[in-house]
């Protein structure tokens, strides 16, 4: 069963009030995490970045800065957390789904939860389970790029 929050569950990160009780259980770890995040943005674009020029590049294409930039498109990081929960089976999380823009970089932690759609040869599809490697990048091709080079 797919399960995904609501928008009025979800919490923009800029509008975080601290001190505000009913938001503070989902940002434990305190103020600075703000700097933290924009850093691994900042460091996660230049990956993002320096893959593209690599896959690019394999499909004979040259690619300024700039047009680069705009393939690479809105950058922004995106945190779930969920607190433990007493009965893990009722747990809800963010459900299946694509990533829409072109490369999505997933920095991983001991607790697992991503699958990949595999597609056989015979039409059917299968969700495999991805084991985490704690501290490790996962690197997602989003549908933008694969949507626009699936056929070459």
């Amino acid at each position: 069963r797919d399960v995904n929050l609501h928008p009025s569950e979800r919490i923009p990160a800029g509008i975080v009030p601290f001190g505000d009780p009913k938001i503070g259980i989902f940002f434990p770890w305190g103020r600075g995490w703000r700097e933290v995040a924009l850093e691994y943005l900042k460091l996660s674009s230049k990956i993002v970045k320096d893959i593209l020029k690599i896959l690019i590049g394999k499909l004979g294409v040259e690619l300024d800065d700039s047009k680069i930039e705009g393939l690479i498109g809105l950058k922004m990081v995106n945190m779930n957390y969920y607190p433990a929960c007493p009965n893990p089976d009722l747990t809800v999380g963010v459900g299946r789904h694509s990533d829409a823009g072109t490369i999505t970089v997933l920095l991983q932690d001991g607790i697992g939860g991503l699958y990949v759609k595999e597609e056989k040869d015979d039409g059917k599809e299968e969700w495999l389970e991805i084991p985490p490697i704690p501290g490790a990048l996962v690197i997602n091709v989003g549908d933008a790029l694969e949507v626009r080079y699936l056929e070459i």
